[in-house]
C-alpha cells in the first residue's frame, strides 16, 4: 500500500483493477493515443504521432540494416510506449513529472546505470565466441564455463554491490554513485586484461572478476526513486527504473 514503507496512512483503492487498466492504456499501442487525447488534447497527440513515425523510419532503416526484424520492431514498441507514457504522466501529474525529469540526479542515474549494463551485455554476448575462437575450445565447453561463472559472479557482485552501497549510504549521500563508479573503474582493466592474456585458465578467472566488478551496479538503479521522491511518483520513478535497467537486487533503501 502507498505510503505503507514510511508508515503513512492509505487507503486501498477503491476500483484497483481500472486503475491499472488506466495506467496500461497509457503504454499500450494505439490504446496510447486515445489515453493522451483524453488527459492533454491536441497538441500532444500530434506530437505523439510525430513521434511514432520517427521511430518507425528508424526502425525500418535499422531492420533495413541489419536484416534484424524482431530486435527493431520491439525496440521500437517500446521506445514508442515509454515516451507515450511519459507524455501521459506529464498531462496526469504535472508536479510529479517535473520533479522526475526535473531532478539532474534521477536523469543522470537513468542513463549512467544502463549504460554500463550496456557495455556489460556487449561482453557476456561475444565472450563465448572470442573463448571459441582464440582459445579453441568447443562451444559447449564454453557455454558451461562461462555460464556458471556468470551465475556465481553476477550474483557475488550484486550482493557485494548492495551491501557496500549500503554501509557507505549511511557515511554519505554520494555512497550509491560511488559504487557506480567503482564497477566502471574495476571493470575497464579487468576487461582490457581478458582481452590481452594468453592463457584459457588465466582467462576464466579474470573474466570472472570482471563480471562481478560489471554487477556491483545492479541492484542500485532503482534506489534514487526512493531517496529522491515520496510515495506518489515513487512506483511511476521504479517504472522508469526497470524500464531502463530490468536486471537488478534491491539492496536496503
Amino acid at each position: 500500500m502507498r505510503g505503507q514503507s514510511e508508515g503513512l496512512p492509505g487507503a486501498a483503492h477503491p476500483r484497483p483493477f481500472a486503475a491499472a487498466w488506466q495506467e496500461l492504456m497509457a503504454v499500450l499501442p494505439p490504446l496510447t493515443v486515445l489515453t493522451l487525447g483524453r488527459n492533454a488534447g491536441g497538441q500532444p497527440v500530434r506530437r505523439n504521432l510525430a513521434s511514432a513515425a520517427i521511430i518507425s523510419l528508424a526502425a525500418w532503416g535499422l531492420i533495413a540494416l541489419t536484416g534484424d526484424y524482431a530486435q527493431w520492431i520491439a525496440l521500437g514498441i517500446g521506445t514508442y510506449s515509454a515516451f507515450s507514457w511519459v507524455q501521459v504522466l506529464a498531462a496526469r501529474d504535472p508536479a510529479g513529472f517535473a520533479m522526475m525529469f526535473g531532478s539532474r540526479a534521477f536523469i543522470y542515474t537513468m542513463l549512467g546505470f544502463p549504460l554500463i549494463s550496456f557495455v556489460s551485455y556487449a561482453f557476456a554476448a561475444w565472450a563465448p565466441p572470442f573463448f571459441i575462437r582464440v582459445y579453441g575450445i568447443g562451444a559447449a565447453e564454453a557455454g558451461l564455463a562461462l555460464g556458471f561463472s556468470l551465475a556465481i559472479a553476477g550474483w557475488l557482485g550484486i550482493t557485494l554491490g548492495g551491501t557496500i552501497s549500503d554501509g557507505l549510504r549511511a557515511r554519505t549521500d554520494n555512497g550509491r554513485v560511488l559504487v557506480g563508479l567503482a564497477a566502471i573503474v574495476l571493470a575497464t582493466p579487468t576487461a582490457a586484461a581478458l582481452l590481452l592474456v594468453e592463457n584459457l585458465l588465466a582467462a576464466y578467472v579474470i573474466g570472472a572478476n570482471q563480471k562481478v566488478a560489471f554487477f556491483l551496479h545492479r541492484g542500485l538503479t532503482p534506489l534514487p526513486a526512493r531517496c529522491l521522491f515520496g510515495p506518489a511518483q515513487r512506483t511511476y520513478a521504479q517504472v522508469k527504473a526497470m524500464t531502463t535497467t530490468p536486471d537488478r537486487h534491491e539492496p536496503r533503501a
